[in-house]
C-alpha cells in the first residue's frame, strides 16, 4: 500500500534496504547479512565521490556518467520522499525522517550497483536479487561463470522450490578462488558502480563521436545527399562507436567512408551506388584512418595529464 504498483526494483529494494537496516534494526530477518554489508566509503564507487576527488579524473568519460547518476539519485530519492505527497509523510512510521535520508538512499544504491545480481530464469521471470553469499564473489572479466537460479532438485526429481546457483566455467581445485563476470564493463563502468578498476581490462573502450552535418554548416557539396541517404537506411548523422584497444567496429568505418566520400571518389555515381563494406578509393580510406587517429588523439587531450 506504500509503495506504488510497477515501481522500478532498484527503488523498491532500496526502501526494503533502509527499512531493515534502520527501521526494523535488531527485529529484522535479515540483520545478519545487513550487519556485513560494506559502508558507502568501503566501496567508494564515483557517483559517492566528492566533486575535488571527481576531479582527478578529468578527461575520463567516467565523470559525465557521475554526475548525470548523481543527479538521477537525487530527483529519484526528492520524488519518493520529500514533499506532502512523498512517502516520508503519507507514512512516517514505516518512513521515518531521521532514516530515510538521502545518504542512506545513495549507501542503498551502492549496495544494489555493487552487489544485486539479475536472476533470469526465475519461474515468475527476471528479478534483480541481493543474494547472501553469492554476492561476494568476486570479478574477473575473463570468467564465463555467471550465477543464476534454478529449481532445485536433480535432473530427474524437482522440488518445486529454486534455488541461486553459481555455474563454474571449468573445475576448481579446493581453495582456488572461483570468479565470476559482472558483465562486459569498461574501467568507467566498473569504477563508477563497483568503485574499483581492472588492469588490462579488455572490455575498456572510448566512445568516437562521428557526425554529418548538413549543407548548410557544412561545405561539402554533398552533404545533403549523404544525410538523405542516411535517413533511408535508417541511420542517424551522429553516431558513437566505442572504440577499444585492440579493435574498433567495421560500422564505423563504413560509415566514416561515406562521411569522407568526395566528388573525385563518386567518379560521376550517386552515392547510393558504392558498398561501403568496402574500400572506396586509396584516398577516402587514408581520410578514414585518418580521422580515427585524429578523434582519438581529441579524447586523449581531455586528459590534464598523461600516464
Amino acid at each position: 500500500d506504500a509503495l506504488p504498483g510497477g515501481i522500478n526494483e532498484y527503488l523498491a529494494i532500496a526502501c526494503h534496504l533502509i527499512y531493515e537496516k534502520l527501521v526494523q534494526a535488531d527485529a529484522s530477518f535479515w540483520k545478519e547479512y545487513i550487519d556485513i554489508l560494506p559502508t558507502t566509503d568501503e566501496v567508494s564507487p564515483t557517483f559517492t565521490w566528492k566533486e575535488d576527488d571527481l576531479k582527478f579524473l578529468d578527461g575520463s568519460p567516467v565523470v559525465a556518467a557521475t554526475q548525470s547518476l548523481q543527479n538521477k539519485l537525487r530527483r529519484e530519492y526528492e520524488a519518493m520522499f520529500l514533499g506532502d505527497d512523498g512517502l516520508i509523510a503519507k507514512f512516517p512510521d514505516r518512513f521515518p525522517e531521521q532514516h530515510f535520508t538521502f545518504e542512506n538512499w545513495v549507501w542503498a544504491f551502492t549496495i544494489l550497483f555493487s552487489r544485486a545480481i539479475r536472476l533470469q530464469s526465475l519461474q515468475e521471470g527476471e528479478r534483480i536479487a541481493l543474494v547472501p553469499y553469492a554476492d561476494l564473489i568476486n570479478h574477473s572479466p575473463f570468467s564465463r561463470a555467471y550465477i543464476d537460479a534454478r529449481e532445485s532438485g536433480d535432473w530427474l526429481f524437482k522440488t518445486g522450490e529454486e534455488e541461486v546457483t553459481l555455474f563454474a566455467d571449468r573445475s576448481y581445485r579446493r581453495m582456488d578462488q572461483v570468479y565470476i563476470s559482472y558483465g562486459p564493463k569498461s574501467n568507467a563502468e566498473l569504477l563508477l558502480l563497483y568503485g574499483f578498476a581492472v588492469e588490462r581490462n579488455p572490455f575498456n573502450s572510448v566512445d568516437v563521436t562521428v557526425s554529418i552535418s548538413s549543407l548548410q554548416t557544412n561545405d561539402d557539396p554533398l552533404a545533403d545527399e549523404k544525410l538523405e541517404f542516411l535517413k533511408t537506411v535508417g541511420r542517424d548523422n551522429t553516431v558513437d562507436f566505442p572504440c577499444y584497444a585492440d579493435r574498433y567496429p567495421i560500422e564505423m568505418l563504413e560509415y566514416l567512408r561515406l562521411m569522407q566520400m568526395t566528388l573525385d571518389d563518386t567518379r560521376g555515381k550517386r552515392i547510393t551506388d558504392f558498398d561501403y563494406t568496402r574500400t572506396i578509393s586509396s584516398a577516402n580510406e587514408a581520410a578514414v584512418l585518418t580521422s580515427v587517429i585524429q578523434a582519438v588523439k581529441s579524447q586523449l587531450c581531455k586528459y590534464p595529464n598523461t600516464e
